[in-house]
């Protein structure tokens, strides 16, 4: 276990708006990828590449180390929480799933079933399974808390199903390859919606509480909203040409998103608006994914730095 506090930051805008980036260094100096809020609402998680962590609102780090479960080098993803505070993540090279007590700091982990390549997020739903999304194989495990697998669902080649969030009884996801955006219900039916602008790689959904999924669009430089009663879908364009917009989080008036190819963090009110930017301090850190902090910020990772960022 590694503990760790330092943070580089810069205020980047006058002081009657002011919103500081800080950025905090992981002990370990691994790259982190997915991140999530504990449901104590007291620290932020992060996956990493052979531990997984957490940064407490202070910014102070502590690393847990993760037993290997197979003979290739661990590469972890995912980040998701149950009600009862069981973190779950996984190991996409060795295709395991881990569940993570933070208070007895016990790891458990179960072998996935195939299809099985390409894990690329995990999300703990309301009806108490872990979906799985397994972008190499257009497939979604469904998980229950003993670790047994209920039948996959399969969906069609090259869907490449990616970046879940769960609101409305569904579980809703972007089709990377396919142009659209989708969900999938409780009894295993999936939806699929296509989108207006043709290749725009759909890559990461998030739950906001205007009745609307928001997502981004990585080669279409877009956010795109689609109404969960109505089912329209609505996009805007980012100022910054060519950003890649990666991970997106919601707030109670906003979405954040990552703008990975120019270092930035773009936000925009609920239902669109202005979409204003922001500029990452350490160069070349390729902000990733994101999550709202229970202290009112966005944090992220960075696919570039070792390091975890807070936007505030």
């Amino acid at each position: 276990m590694k503990s760790f506090l330092f943070a580089i930051i810069l205020t980047l805008m006058p002081s009657a708006t002011a919103q500081v980036i800080s950025e905090y260094p992981i002990p370990s100096r691994t790259i982190a990828g997915n991140i999530c809020t504990s449901p104590d609402n007291l620290f932020v998680y992060f996956t990493a590449n052979t531990t997984i962590g957490r940064i407490a609102m202070d910014g102070s780090i502590t690393e847990f180390d993760v037993p290997s479960a197979g003979s290739n080098a661990m590469k972890l993803v995912g980040c998701s929480f149950s009600p009862k505070g069981i973190l779950y993540f996984a190991d996409q090279n060795n295709y395991m799933i881990y569940a993570f007590s933070p208070k007895t700091k016990v790891f458990v982990h179960f072998p996935i079933p195939g299809p099985n390549v390409g894990i690329a997020g995990v999300q703990f739903h309301s009806d108490w399974l872990l979906y799985i999304m397994v972008s190499g194989s257009s497939a979604i495990h469904r998980m229950q808390r003993d670790g047994t697998f209920l039948p996959v669902i399969q969906l069609s080649p090259g869907r490449y199903p990616h970046g879940p969030s769960s609101c409305g009884g569904n579980i809703w996801f972007a089709e990377n390859m396919a142009n659209r955006v989708a969900f999938v219900d409780t009894a295993g039916a999936v939806t699929e919606f296509n989108l207006p602008q043709v290749a725009s790689e759909p890559f990461s959904t998030t739950c906001a509480p205007d009745g609307g999924v928001y997502f981004t669009l990585n080669a279409a430089n877009q956010i795109g909203r689609i109404d969960t009663a109505t089912y329209q879908i609505s996009t805007w364009q980012i100022p910054t040409p060519n950003s890649e917009p990666k991970g997106i989080s919601s707030s109670p008036t906003s979405v954040c998103f990552g703008e990975s190819n120019v270092n930035q963090i773009g936000c925009m009110p609920l239902l669109g608006g202005p979409i204003t930017e922001t500029l990452v301090p350490l160069r070349g850190s390729s902000p990733n994914k994101l999550v709202s902090g229970p202290d009112g910020g966005v944090w992220f990772s960075q696919a570039n730095l070792s390091y975890v960022a807070r936007w505030k």
